[in-house]
């Protein structure tokens, strides 16, 4: 007899340059255990990574990853343009806009960044969707999306918005969860190691994505036979920095030392174009410095020189070429792990590992400069993702997330977030009839989490309202949660609710001599982060709730509000 199988978890971790993703059934309750699928069957051919880009031919279904071909314009890193942050980053940088004859991160006319994400997304659903996996009846379905822990609110809202045009969380079998980029490599690379680990130890994991990077510090408590938990040492953060960094430096330095010989062929070539960066990623990978000179093949009108063989179209790169374009990312990378790391001990105690994770861990020569970067930082032990595969460490660790329920006890509050109330009074410490004979006092914003401190995954926090109201005001009032940095506020849910739908029994009214009512009522305001990925809030009094609405999590202390 086949066995039923009551929930499938699909995670999805949608990239800057690729995208993957990987499925599990949750079977009897296996947890850490239920064996994980990477999904390697895609349009065209097996890959288990396939490329983040979309085109649009005229009158045709838009080409999606594997479909697209060289000779359409090409749209990428789109997921960079969904954070409007971005826009003061130095990933816009004028002169490697000038290599390419137009603006790198573009989109197409008409479209929104969100709507291009959205139709990359689709396609990833409408495939997966034909697999008889997914087209079991009668099951849960868990869609996990891994997002990079520096995004802002806005970011994450975007990221949602083309998640939810996708079609993923439609139907009512299907939920959408989301988990940082680096909370999920760390599980990934944590269960692919043989290490046994125990309660107490602690670890740091950097994430190296191709256009932002994770960097999280965690410590593992409450281990047993099938799952264990994490408590977060410190905020993660999430920089704008990655891989995309030395396609950039390559491109820069063919400007400098070739100006229109190598821009105008580049720019108006499509196929040599997607050749060469093909080409130059094997090159990348396959680089380990040990002082010998490379080439490339791409033929532009320009005369022999050392950088340049006209008789066979070779660019040539020489080992100090190649060793400048990683030199930036690694530096930065290095920098931003040793202050995290500087952040969460505090001279206190010591962090014994540090997992290393993303695609460029697939090259040898970036394996070395890390481990040299990090000689004096005093780690224990460096961990690389498995190579093949360290791009998939955040898909394969979404889904052991989803299916073992592994829980971020502790996490950090990166913001300060507040309620307030619409057409509201809030007297505390009165009566009902204090209020009547007493000056109206309009209701305050409550602080109902505090930036910099600890609080609990799945545990309600609370704020309580003791409102009172007049005869003749609208029973339709309005709770407003607010986030602030600090400097600057603004308002993420509004969350409407009928006062007239409490209970009499939690209410105290009061006749009124020219008609209508006087009311007393305690309303309560819970804030809970979420295992699934999300901060919800709760509007409620002890027997109904009134209002329930589901926000963004702001992951890292230095994402916008």
């Amino acid at each position: 007899m086949q066995q039923t199988r009551s929930r499938l978890v699909c995670a999805i971790d949608y990239g800057t340059t690729g995208t993957a993703a990987a499925w599990g059934h949750d079977n009897d309750g296996q947890g850490i255990d239920s064996p994980i699928y990477q999904v390697e069957e895609w349009p065209i051919q097996y890959r288990a990574k396939l490329p983040s880009t979309m085109q649009y031919p005229i009158g045709l279904q838009p080409q999606w990853g594997l479909e697209t071909t060289p000779e359409l314009e090409t749209f990428r890193w789109t997921k960079l343009l969904l954070d409007p942050d971005m826009e003061s980053t130095d990933f816009r940088d004028e002169e490697l806009e000038r290599v390419s004859g137009h603006q790198l991160m573009r989109l197409p006319t008409g479209k929104s960044a969100v709507r291009v994400v959205a139709d990359y997304l689709r396609g990833i659903r409408d495939h997966l969707e034909q697999s008889d996996i997914f087209r079991q009846p009668n099951i849960r379905k868990e869609y996990w999306f891994s997002i990079p822990a520096g995004w802002s609110n806005d970011a994450q809202v975007r990221m949602s918005e083309a998640i939810h045009l996708a079609g993923f969380g439609h139907k009512p079998n299907e939920e959408v969860c989301l988990v940082t980029e680096s909370e999920a490599s760390a599980i990934s690379i944590l269960e692919a190691s043989d290490k046994q680990r125990e309660s107490g130890s602690t670890f740091r994991v950097c994430d190296v994505g191709g256009g932002t990077v994770d960097i999280a510090c965690y410590m593992i408590t409450d281990v047993t036979a099938t799952s264990y938990s994490l408590t977060e040492l410190s905020s993660a953060i999430g920089p704008k920095s990655g891989s995309t960094i030395i396609d950039r430096e390559f491109l820069k330095l063919m400007r400098e030392r070739f100006n229109t010989s190598f821009t105008t062929p580049f720019n108006d070539d499509p196929d040599r174009r997607e050749r060469l960066m093909n080409d130059f990623k094997q090159l990348k990978e396959a680089f380990i410095g040990d002082g010998s000179s490379h080439r490339l093949m791409f033929r532009m009108d320009c005369f022999t020189s050392q950088w340049y063989d006209s008789m066979r179209g070779h660019i040539i790169l020489s080992d100090s070429d190649i060793r400048a374009f990683f030199d930036r990312v690694i530096g930065q990378v290095v920098h931003y792990v040793n202050d995290q790391v500087d952040k969460a001990t505090c001279g206190h105690f010591k962090i014994d590992e540090l997992l290393m994770t993303g695609g460029l861990m697939r090259s040898e020569f970036a394996r070395d400069k890390f481990s040299q970067g990090f000689k004096d930082a005093g780690f224990v032990s460096i961990l690389y993702s498995q190579v093949p595969g360290s791009e998939l460490s955040a898909s394969l660790g979404a889904a052991r997330k989803g299916l073992s329920g592994i829980v971020t006890k502790n996490q950090t509050c990166n913001k300060s977030y507040f309620i307030e109330c619409s057409g509201l009074r809030e007297e505390p410490g009165i009566c009902l009839q204090d209020f009547i004979n007493e000056p109206d006092v309009p209701a305050y914003p409550h602080q109902i989490l505090v930036k910099g401190r600890v609080y609990e995954e799945g545990r309600p926090y609370k704020a309580v309202f003791q409102l009172y109201s007049r005869p003749g005001e609208p029973l339709v009032k309005t709770f407003f949660l607010k986030i602030s940095d600090g400097q600057k506020s603004r308002v993420l849910a509004r969350l409407t609710c009928n006062m007239s739908d409490i209970p009499t029994n939690e209410r105290a009214l009061q006749p009124a001599a020219g008609g209508g009512v006087y009311s007393h009522q305690c309303v309560s305001v819970t804030a809970t982060f979420c295992v699934k990925g999300y901060l919800e809030i709760k509007v409620h009094t002890k027997l109904k709730v009134l209002a329930r609405k589901r926000v963004p999590r702001i992951w890292s202390e230095r994402a916008g509000t």
